[in-house]
């Protein structure tokens, strides 16, 4: 009985240090529940994004990205504000559903390399290209607009990607400068 415990540890040992694992995952996005209509989930979309989201959905080019530092993101033990090392990305939009007053926006996002020297590495950091244009839901926190990868956009999507369309079906058509 010992060798056979002994030998299931080793196994699992040896399987769990070969695989590898992320530092960061997101909940999927549900397409459909069990027993749940194309319709139903759109209308649940439709509900939580006119409803209860707070922040902003919009196409739009990524005109700069630049290292900011900022103190409203996080609390140390002491409840002082904490300086964390993000990206500030200025975005010219280009169609925007709502959350968006000026054709200029800028976001927030963690980055995927530190920022200051012997800073460390973010696990769920990315980086949007300038020049590129992507479609955005940040989310309003302290009155900045935020993105991640887990948000609806995925931190930026590329326009033809299924949740960029499926938006467009929910949400309808978005207005433009």
């Amino acid at each position: 009985m010992k060798l056979a415990i002994f030998s299931l540890c080793l196994c699992c040992f040896i399987l769990l240090g070969n695989s590898t694992s992320l530092g960061c995952s997101c909940a999927p996005i549900p397409l459909l529940r069990p027993n749940e209509t194309v319709d139903e989930r759109r209308a649940a979309t439709r509900k939580y994004f006119s409803n209860e989201f707070t922040g902003a959905a919009f196409v739009g080019k990524v005109i700069k990205r630049e290292p900011a530092h900022v103190n409203w993101l996080a609390i140390d033990s002491d409840s002082k504000p904490l300086t964390v090392g993000y990206f500030r990305y200025t975005i010219n939009v280009s169609e925007f559903w709502f959350g968006v007053e000026s054709r200029t926006v800028y976001v927030y996002g963690e980055p995927n390399e530190p920022l200051d020297p012997g800073g460390g590495w973010s696990s769920c950091g990315f980086r949007l290209k300038e020049g590129r244009t992507f479609f955005f839901t940040p989310r309003i926190y302290k009155e900045s607009l935020l993105i991640d990868m887990c948000d609806y956009s995925r931190g930026g999507s590329e326009l033809d990607e299924f949740n960029v369309l499926e938006f467009r079906k929910v949400m309808g058509e978005p207005k433009s400068f």
